[in-house]
C-alpha cells in the first residue's frame, strides 16, 4: 500500500549510573542514597516534561528513551539544580 507511511522519529536514550557507586554506599550508606534520591527528584520530572519515561532503574542506574532535545533539557536541569551530569 503507497498511501502507507512510516513515520519515523529521532530518539535519545539516556543511560545513566554513579560513577564509584559501590565505593560510595561502603564509605556512608545514608549520604549516598540520600544524594541519589536528590538526584532522582530533580531529573524524573525533567524526563517527563520531554516526553521521556523511566523504563528500568537500579539502585545507581536510569535507562530512559526520550528525544535528543529532552537530553538536552534534562543535562542544563541537572546543572541548574546543581547536580553533577
Amino acid at each position: 500500500m503507497a498511501s502507507d507511511r512510516v513515520q519515523r522519529r529521532h530518539t535519545a536514550i539516556l543511560a545513566a549510573d554513579v560513577a564509584g557507586y559501590s565505593r560510595l554506599i561502603g564509605f556512608d550508606e545514608a549520604d549516598t542514597a540520600r544524594t541519589l534520591h536528590e538526584h532522582r527528584a530533580a531529573a524524573d520530572p525533567i524526563v517527563a516534561s520531554f516526553g521521556g519515561r523511566i523504563v528500568k532503574t537500579t539502585r545507581d542506574g536510569v535507562w530512559a528513551p526520550g528525544t535528543p532535545k529532552g537530553l538536552s533539557r534534562l543535562e542544563e536541569g541537572l546543572r541548574r539544580a546543581g547536580l553533577p551530569e
